[in-house]
């Protein structure tokens, strides 16, 4: 940390990892940010590469199925990661934070029936937005939203748009929480690794939904600090959906249960 002045200070961070693999080329795994940090808000900048070696499709599909050993010679999957945001706190009730990311895999591993081969590649950028407000001296509210936009359109598990809102406190010696998602509809399953690469197809298109859930808690110092008994119910609205075709989530339902705190 290094102080500018007065008024702000510059926060500095940087780790590198290293790998090392019985089959494949060593790789790095490095990264670095920046915040500038003041009373009232920060400005922040992150980069960062992850790495992803194959797995053990390739011998096993060269043992069993006929393909070649060219999965001997595959790259590492790389992911850079690109992030600039702000966090603002306007005064002790309030906390704003925007960030905008772009994020950029590739070589991405396929196989065409025959070899594998490291050539496949995307893109996906975006932005996302919070606010948290304390209400009362007991209860705050928060809201978030967030967008995608990949640069391939069946990207799997990348809705265009989500949001959340909730909300937390204390009624008497009650504690409640409500909170409440919607997203886009979006695309499911796995992206195929088989004859395609960037371009494989991906038809499983799922709808948009909002869900709705509720906590209910009563502490109890017989359980410790932290103890209480408590009653969650999930998907209040009983709203049908999935995250896979075939495979619906729950309607809804409920949970009775205690935590118990002992230290």
């Amino acid at each position: 940390t290094s102080v500018l002045n007065a008024d702000w200070s510059l926060v500095s961070s940087a780790t590198l990892r290293a790998y090392q693999h019985n089959y494949y080329a060593s790789s790095t795994s490095p990264a670095l940010g920046f915040s500038l940090v003041s009373n009232a808000v920060t400005y922040y900048i992150n980069a960062s590469k992850g790495v992803n070696y194959a797995g053990l499709d390739g011998p096993a599909l060269n043992a069993a199925a006929g393909r070649d050993a060219s999965w001997k010679s595959l790259k590492t999957e790389k992911a850079d990661h690109v992030e600039v945001g702000a966090k603002f706190t306007p005064n002790d009730k309030t906390q704003v934070d925007v960030s905008v990311f772009k994020d950029r895999v590739s070589d991405r591993y396929y196989n065409d029936g025959t070899s594998f081969f490291s050539t496949g590649s995307f893109t996906n950028q975006g932005g996302e937005a919070t606010l948290r407000q304390q209400l009362t001296t007991h209860w705050s509210a928060f809201v978030g939203a967030a967008f995608l936009d990949p640069s391939i359109s069946n990207l799997p598990y990348a809705p265009k748009s989500s949001y959340t809102v909730g909300v937390n406190g204390k009624a008497g010696p009650f504690k409640l929480a409500v909170d409440a998602q919607n997203q886009s509809d979006f695309y499911s399953f796995n992206w195929d690794r088989t004859n395609g690469g960037s371009s494989a197809s991906n038809t499983n298109k799922l709808a948009g939904f909002t869900v709705v859930n509720a906590r209910l808690a009563y502490p109890s110092a017989a359980l410790g600090k932290r103890g209480e008994y408590f009653v969650a119910v999930e998907n209040l609205t009983n709203t049908a959906y999935a995250y896979t075709s075939d495979r619906p989530m729950p309607g809804r339902w409920a949970q009775v249960g205690l935590v118990a705190s002992f230290n």
